[in-house]
C-alpha cells in the first residue's frame, strides 16, 4: 500500500527565483563590465559609554565623572545594573564653560 503524504507536510525547497532575490554579495555595474564586491557594513558606534570610557573621552578621572553624576551636572542612565552616559551629555558637560 503506497504512503500518501500531504503536500503541506513535506518541506519545500526555495525556488531559484527566491534565492536570486536575496542581497547579492557584489554589485554589477552595467556598461563597464565590472563586478564590485559590496563593502561590509560598519557597526554603528555605541551611543552610551561606561564611566571609564566617559572619563577617557573627557580627559578626566573616573572619580570626576562619578562626582559630576552625583551632583547632577552629568546625566547618567542605568542599563541592566551598569551605569552608562550618553556621548552627547559628555560633550555638553565638557563645553559648559562660562
Amino acid at each position: 500500500m503506497p504512503i500518501h503524504t500531504n503536500s503541506a507536510d513535506t518541506p519545500r525547497m526555495p525556488s531559484p527565483l527566491a534565492t536570486r532575490a536575496a542581497d547579492p554579495p557584489a554589485l554589477w555595474i552595467p556598461g563597464c563590465g565590472v563586478l564590485i564586491p559590496k563593502p561590509e557594513p560598519t557597526p554603528a558606534p555605541s551611543r552610551y559609554v561606561s564611566i571609564k570610557q566617559a572619563a577617557a573621552r573627557a580627559g578626566v578621572s573616573a572619580d570626576a565623572i562619578r562626582r559630576m553624576i552625583g551632583d547632577g551636572s552629568l546625566p547618567a542612565y542605568k542599563f541592566r545594573g551598569q551605569i552608562r552616559i550618553a556621548l552627547e551629555d559628555i560633550d555638553k558637560a565638557m563645553r559648559r564653560v562660562r
